[in-house]
């Protein structure tokens, strides 16, 4: 490890101590006097992890009810509109929907936040359109309220195995069961055509596909260039692609929320690099006896902002190295265990290991087994770990609002973008109150960089850069004043 990566993990890990709020403060619910559940996101969160996959709230209903409509909306401003209803008796996954289980006097109702604000709203009316009375029982653990969850994921797509189609004609095998999958890319590998970028996104746009970092070179731990395998493979991404509207925060930021462990290997410095990109979750590569598989999902990880590192239940095909499973009694019994304990049935394969199977009874005949069930979640990896992640930061008490228009958010700056940055980043805030507005850059001994703004703001949102070109690598302060109201975040400059 070079000297250049201790110092830079040791400083980011002192900058996100410091810098992120604890998970239990992420959502806050409430019901306003006119029965109206209203849903806010803390503004740094959405902003680092978009938070477009819907969400799944609970609402008791009174007994004997029947012919409810529900609707939502962004601010309160905005037109309510009305959530399309589906059955128990439909097949839908990650879309804006409300169930209505009258038996058990529940609604479900799943919805995302938007790219234009931190509110949601959400109300229920009867069929004379009057608001009925809300009780509030949290987020599902699993969309829909669902007892299982399949995901499965991929390594290696880069030009070996793009080019002679391989991987599209799996993907598509895939696709054809309804089955998502995130899929590792090596970037420099599809940097070396630039036929591979195309196809990549064709597949992206057919769906089913999550984007997942696969590092830029596949190297063993230790790596050469950390910083270029982690970040740089991440930013490629992002350069290259168009990723699906779930995975954005409308046309301002997209994410990528894997990463796959190049030959399952692991460090203490890919753990602290992965917040840079704000990765939510790692997935690994065990075979054999030291196979840990994830049914489960991994525990949030504090220092590092993250989830733990995850391994799949199985590997689909028979690779030479070791490994997989070709049996489909013994795939399907692996699914009926995991379904049997409410967990996470999380499959992987290679492309160069399956594309020989890619006709054969085993695979199509399990693909069959585990897909297209109503009470099943079929999600992308980073979706679910997302969700997750919301899910288990939701707080469960109610507290009542007197004024819809209070809202905790009125005030806020964000974590500025890029972060880390080399020479220039922008900084995004907002205001809600009309006064002067002051944005100052400081060093971590207190002394003034640079005044960014002093000027009267009426409300709204505003970005600034900021160009460091002159400064030192480092840690800098950046603090938003307005009126009795005082803002501070770190930023790291890397040169």
């Amino acid at each position: 490890m070079t000297k250049r990566i201790i110092t830079l993990t040791i400083s980011f890990l002192f900058l996100i101590s410091l810098a992120y709020a604890q998970n239990n403060e992420i959502l806050k619910t409430s019901i306003s006097n006119t029965n109206e559940l209203v849903i806010t996101i803390d503004h740094t969160y959405h902003y680092n992890y978009g938070c477009a996959y819907p969400l799944t709230y609970q609402i008791n209903l009174n007994q004997g009810s029947h012919g409810l409509i529900a609707l939502r909306k962004f601010s309160t401003t905005d037109r309510w509109l009305s959530i399309q209803e589906k059955t128990s008796q439909d097949f839908f996954n990650g879309i804006e929907a409300t169930r209505f289980d009258y038996i058990n006097n529940k609604a479900f109702v799943s919805t995302p936040f938007s790219a234009s604000g931190d509110s949601l709203f959400i109300r229920i009316t009867d069929s004379l359109g009057n608001n009925i009375p809300l009780q509030y029982d949290g987020i599902s653990k699993y969309y829909d309220n669902r007892i299982a969850a399949v995901t499965g994921s991929c390594d290696d797509w880069s030009d070996w195995v793009v080019q002679d189609d391989r991987f599209s004609t799996l993907l598509n095998l895939f696709r054809s069961y309804h089955l998502y999958l995130t899929v590792g890319i090596i970037t420099d590998a599809a940097n070396s055509s630039g036929s591979t970028w195309t196809i990549l996104q064709q597949q992206l746009d057919a769906g089913f596909i999550e984007a997942a970092s696969h590092s830029r070179s596949h190297p063993d731990t230790p790596y050469s260039d950390y910083w270029g395998e982690i970040i740089g493979s991440y930013d490629d991404i992002l350069s290259h692609l168009s990723l699906p509207a779930l995975f954005s925060l409308g046309s301002e930021k997209q994410y990528v929320y894997t990463w796959i462990a190049p030959y399952g290997s692991f460090d203490n410095t890919i753990d602290s690099l992965l917040q840079f990109r704000s990765y939510l979750v790692s997935r690994l590569y065990s075979v054999g006896s030291s196979t840990i598989p994830s049914v489960f999902f991994s525990e949030w990880e504090a220092n590092y902002h993250h989830f733990g590192n995850i391994n799949a239940i199985v590997e689909l095909g028979a690779p030479s190295w070791g490994g997989g499973d070709t049996s489909l009694s013994s795939l399907n019994g692996k699914f009926d265990s995991v379904l049997s304990q409410n967990g996470i049935y999380q499959f992987m394969w290679h492309p160069q290991v399956l594309y020989p199977d890619r006709n054969l009874p085993y695979l199509n005949n399990h693909l069959t087994y585990i897909s297209n069930r109503n009470n099943i979640w079929y999600v992308n990896l980073g979706h679910l770990y997302l969700y997750h992640m919301l899910q288990v930061a939701s707080t469960s008490g109610i507290s009542s609002i007197a004024n819809d228009s209070n809202n905790p958010h009125d005030f806020f700056l964000s974590q500025n973008f890029p972060n880390p940055f080399n020479p220039s980043t922008t900084i995004s805030y907002q205001i809600i109150n009309p006064g002067k507005v002051v944005l100052n850059i400081f060093d971590l001994l207190g002394r003034k960089i640079r005044t960014l703004v002093d000027e009267y703001k009426s409300p709204g949102h505003y970005s600034v850069s900021f160009n460091a070109t002159n400064l030192s690598s480092g840690i800098y302060i950046y603090q938003l004043a307005s009126g009795d109201k005082i803002v501070v975040k770190k930023m790291l400059l890397l040169k």
